[in-house]
Formats: C-alpha cells, structure tokens, sequence
C-alpha cells in the first residue's frame, strides 16, 4: 500500500478541527481565556483557575499568556480594582488586546518562553540517557 497518495492533509476536512491549519494566535487564546475569567466572576470557588482574587470589595488581577503575567499597566503584571468593575475591566483589556496593544508584552514572554525551551532542549541532549526498567534486587 502506497500510504502517501492514500493521505491527505488533515485542513482538508472540516470534521477535524484540531488540524495544524486550525491552529488559533495567542491573541485569540488570551482572548477566549479573559471570556473564561469574567465567567467565573461571582461564581463559587473550584469552578476553574481563576486570575484574580476577589477580597472584600476589590479584585486584584492578572492576565496571562504562556505561564506568565502579561504586563498590563507599565511594568505592573498584577493591578486591583472594585470587584464589580472586574468584568467591564476585563473586557476593557480584551479589547485593547485585539487592536494589538499588549503585543510587545505577548512577544516579550514569547521569546523568553522559546529562550526557556532551546535551554532544556540544549542541557538535555548534553546528558547520558537515564536507564530505564526495574533495579535488580
């Protein structure tokens, strides 16, 4: 069986959305990740992982990309607000996020997360193999 020309491109069929030609940006997957946070506001703890933390009548919050706070307010990644403005705020966010606004701080955690990367893949291949299976007894 000649299972190249039997094979095709997983983008050519719309059942399989979880192709590599579907893939999302991170601006998307920040995006749908804020909509998951201003669900889980007001609701009972152990509903997801939230990124704020609601004591008394203020929220301090953060939004997060690959691991890490996105720095929101100059320097600052985590700021506070009235707990009732979280959502409107939030959405505030979301929206300076779509029309590019956080995309030096994206790319700036993009690069160290890749840095991170090429560093264990490096200290990786410079180590002997781990033995596998069981110690005799």
């Amino acid at each position: 069986m000649d299972w190249k020309t039997l094979a095709k491109p997983v983008s050519e069929f719309s059942e399989f959305k979880g192709g590599s030609a579907n893939k999302k940006t991170a601006k998307q997957i920040i995006a749908a990740n804020i909509d998951k946070q201003v669900a889980l506001i007001g609701q009972a703890e152990g509903g997801g992982r939230r990124w704020f933390k609601v004591k008394g009548e203020n929220a301090a919050f953060t939004v997060r990309h690959g691991g890490k706070a996105i720095k929101l307010l100059n320097d600052e990644t985590e700021l506070v607000v009235p707990t009732k403005q979280l959502a409107g705020v939030y959405g505030a966010i979301k929206a300076d996020l779509l029309t590019g606004q956080f995309d030096p701080a994206i790319a700036e955690i993009d690069k160290e997360v890749q840095a991170m990367i090429q560093k264990r893949a490096a200290t990786r291949g410079a180590s002997a193999p781990k033995k596998r299976g069981r110690k005799a007894a």
